[in-house]
């Protein structure tokens, strides 16, 4: 097969038999009400003349309603831009997602998506969020992204602002409430000038983690750091956090220039 011979979808302009009957007049005729079954069975031998014994039940225009509704109502919800996210009825239909099932989660303009970290999983996280242990974000929807505002220190999305003046780690830790991409940036790209081996940035931990007293080593297995600064040579990345995640700023030596490092929150615009 090329690509031009791939088949296009038609579209449905309801689904079929919206308006209609699918309301089986004799429940003994409904393989949906059959105890225990609950149409797993589908149409069985009940249904069927096998030689000697005539079937003992007949399809009803009122089942094939349902059944070609219940099918093309699928193609008709997704044409008309229905999320794959969290559905309650689902959920306790099959006694919770499994470990490994994705969905997608809509954040303010944002859409992730997003992999079940355990089986039986009946956590709603339209409601709780992403907490990183029942349901964490899916790597690839991280790639779906451009960040317009990137490299600009704008004022807007302001999540956390800290002095470093003073140098060590500050007193106080911002902590992450829901997924987001943030860019740390210094104010002043003088903080370092007339200092030897200066150097100033964040500090990413977990939410269990106890907030650092000093600068940790670059190898230690608790804290990620990330320098802004080091030599004069200033960056400002971009990077992912989740709910729970704490960030606090540190600075090696205090400075006579003045100087704030600040958290912004980035505005994400999907590349499809």
């Amino acid at each position: 097969m090329i690509r031009e011979q791939i088949p296009s979808v038609s579209v449905l302009p309801l689904p079929f038999a919206i308006n209609g009957e699918t309301s089986i007049p004799a429940k003994e005729l409904d393989p949906f009400l059959d105890d225990g079954n609950l149409g797993s069975l589908g149409f069985d031998g009940k249904y069927q003349w096998n030689g000697n014994t005539p079937p003992s039940r007949f399809i009803t225009r009122q089942l094939m309603n349902r059944l070609i509704g219940q099918i093309g109502g699928r193609q008709f919800l997704k044409q008309c831009g229905a999320l794959d996210t969290f559905d309650q009825k689902v959920c306790d239909a099959i006694g919770g997602y499994p470990r490994g099932a994705v969905l997608q989660y809509l954040e303010g303009d944002v859409l992730y998506d997003v992999v079940s970290m355990r089986d039986n999983n009946d956590t709603d996280y339209t409601k709780v969020g992403i907490d990183g242990t029942n349901w964490r974000i899916y790597g690839s929807s991280v790639f779906m992204y451009v960040y317009p505002d990137y490299g600009s220190t704008g004022s807007e999305n302001i999540l956390k602002e800290w002095d470093i003046s003073d140098g060590g780690v500050s007193s106080d830790a911002l902590t992450i409430t829901s997924p987001c991409w943030i860019q740390p940036y210094i104010t002043n790209s003088e903080v370092s000038s007339g200092l030897e081996s200066y150097a100033c940035g964040i500090i990413l931990y977990g939410g269990d983690t106890a907030k650092p007293s000093s600068e940790p080593t670059w190898n230690s297995g608790l804290y990620t750091v990330y320098e802004l600064t080091e030599g004069g040579t200033v960056v400002s990345p971009v990077m992912p956090v989740l709910p729970g995640n704490k960030i606090c700023a540190y600075s090696t030596a205090a400075s006579t220039n003045a100087c704030s490092i600040i958290i912004r929150k980035l505005t994400p615009v999907p590349t499809r």
